[in-house]
């Protein structure tokens, strides 16, 4: 308004000039006047043009940031979905990698069982053999005497007496030894869980060791740590209800006499906690605690 206004004044004097020189003078300064405002406006024209650019960049920007934002959620949520799928993966492999590690263990244990029956079935087997040969001998023998003299005779009852010797089971050798036995058979028909203590699950050296603090006496927590530090070694001959049975080279397995020729263990996790024959299995020495 003020530029119209300006104009028009200059208009006005150009249009009352008596003179030429101050109607040419005129008509430079509205020339002058009206070639700044063309300026001014190109050079407004010039910035909206440049703010209109710069908005439409800003947009642009604006909307490929919305677009990355929008690609970068897909994918963190592509990634989690892909993260869970590969826990599920790696919690089945585990579990069937248990599973498999079980199994392959339950067919160990049943190998060695089934090689210990035999190995013992064997043995029983050269040792009938044995006996049969020397009842065979001993007959023969008194029969030869029968004929001359009744004092030989009477002396063969005598010797088969140190064959029925073994045979007899001593009873505990003390109060503690029994209540070792007591604490073991209590826990028969439980579950065979390899490193478990109790008191709902053992391993072999587990239940032993357990056993033995019910009576007040710690052992050492393995088979083999039993078999190096515990107790003295005794013979098999001169085991008593209450001492620790080894098997197998190692030792890698432990049980409890528990006289009558048995003894209490924790055999595997298919049969768990039950008592079993002391030959069972490949003896590899007993030691007494108590």
């Amino acid at each position: 308004m003020q530029m119209q206004q300006g104009s028009l004044d200059m208009t006005m004097q150009l249009l009352t000039s008596v003179t030429d020189d101050s109607f040419l003078s005129s008509l430079a300064a509205i020339q002058s006047e009206t070639d700044r405002s063309n300026a001014s406006l190109q050079q407004l024209q010039n910035d909206q043009a440049r703010l209109n650019v710069l908005r439409a960049q800003a947009d642009e920007a604006k909307q490929t940031m919305d677009e990355n934002l929008a690609a970068l959620e897909e994918r963190a949520e592509e990634f989690e979905a892909k993260e869970a799928e590969a826990q599920q993966v790696y919690d089945r492999l585990k579990a069937e990698e248990l599973e498999r590690l079980r199994i392959l263990q339950e067919q160990e244990e049943e190998r060695r069982r089934v090689a210990a029956e035999r190995e013992a079935r064997e043995a029983e087997q050269r040792l009938a053999a044995r006996s049969g040969g020397t009842s065979r001998s001993e007959a023969r023998t008194s029969e030869a005497p029968a004929t001359s003299s009744g004092a030989t005779t009477s002396s063969a009852p005598a010797a088969s007496q140190p064959a029925e010797a073994p045979a007899a089971a001593p009873a505990p050798n003390s109060s503690r030894a029994q209540t070792v036995i007591n604490a073991a058979l209590a826990q028969v028909g439980k579950r065979y869980s390899m490193g478990a203590t109790g008191p709902n699950a053992f391993d072999c050296s587990g239940l032993t060791s357990y056993a033995f603090r019910q009576a007040g006496v710690s052992i050492p927590r393995t088979s083999r740590a039993q078999y190096a530090g515990a107790g003295r070694s005794v013979s098999v001959g001169s085991i008593q209800p209450g001492d620790l049975v080894f098997y197998y080279s190692g030792p890698s397995h432990v049980g409890i006499y528990i006289g009558g020729g048995k003894i209490v263990h924790a055999a595997n996790p298919r049969s768990g906690i039950n008592v079993t024959g002391l030959h069972s299995m490949p003896l590899k020495g007993v030691r007494r605690v108590l």
